[in-house]
């Protein structure tokens, strides 16, 4: 997903990819516009709301990852061009603005790998990140959201990360590790799990926070009311 923020007064952005997902995955991958960053955090089906038949449980969600995973490895290089080619455009045209990127899972991993083509980028719970040699890329303001006990990127290596990158002297790093929850709480957490809720809605606070602090710009130092924030997001696989 991109951020983009710029000055008042500039023409409003509108941004919107379509995905191969189908129309019923559209909870988890439709693009959120705006800064009511809630909305695409917490329009994930509830599982407690959500009973899934056996076939699903045992079948139909099995075989989709059986296809997913190995597609989703295979095109890292061509995801890698659609980041490049975006940015690159929007930069173009909005030469003013400020761009940050968040990324879920393996889309965490370009908020590493691809950090120097944003002002600031956050990765939540990442996965497939070549650990620690990933983390040279990244030279602009990072945020990372993790669960403790995240089998692709557990507290640990979280605080390994938080050294390495302090040890080459990058000073805008922030990592919060966030206990009772899995890999992929912040889209599919148990909202019923008052553990689970609050670490969905503090990871929200943490992506916002971070984003307003380093993509809004003002032309008056003293004066940070007189801007107006426009915030654009999409799902880039």
């Amino acid at each position: 997903m991109f951020f983009i923020h710029y000055l008042q007064g500039t023409p409003p952005l509108s941004l919107f990819l379509e995905t191969w997902y189908s129309q019923s995955l559209r909870n988890a991958c439709t693009c959120a516009t705006g800064w009511e960053l809630p909305h695409w955090t917490l329009n994930a089906n509830d599982p407690t709301n959500d009973k899934k038949s056996l076939f699903t449980r045992y079948v139909a969600v099995p075989t989709s990852l059986f296809l997913l995973v190995p597609f989703v490895i295979s095109n890292q290089p061509k995801q890698v061009g659609i980041i490049t080619k975006l940015t690159s455009a929007l930069r173009s045209a909005h030469t003013d603005a400020k761009i940050g990127y968040v990324g879920f899972c393996w889309g965490g991993r370009f908020a590493i790998t691809q950090n120097a083509l944003f002002d600031a980028t956050v990765a939540c719970h990442p996965s497939l990140v070549k650990f620690p040699a990933e983390l040279d890329a990244i030279s602009k303001p990072f945020s990372l959201a993790v669960a403790a006990s995240d089998k692709h990127y557990d507290g640990k290596r979280a605080d390994e990360t938080k050294k390495i990158l302090e040890g080459k002297g990058l000073k805008d790093v922030e990592v919060r590790v966030y206990e009772g929850v899995n890999h992929g709480w912040t889209s599919r957490a148990n909202l019923s799990a008052e553990v689970q809720a609050k670490a969905k809605e503090e990871a929200v606070r943490q992506v916002v926070g971070w984003f307003e602090k380093y993509l809004i710009q003002s032309a008056d130092p003293a004066a940070p009311g007189n801007l107006e924030a426009e915030s654009i997001s999409a799902p880039v696989f």
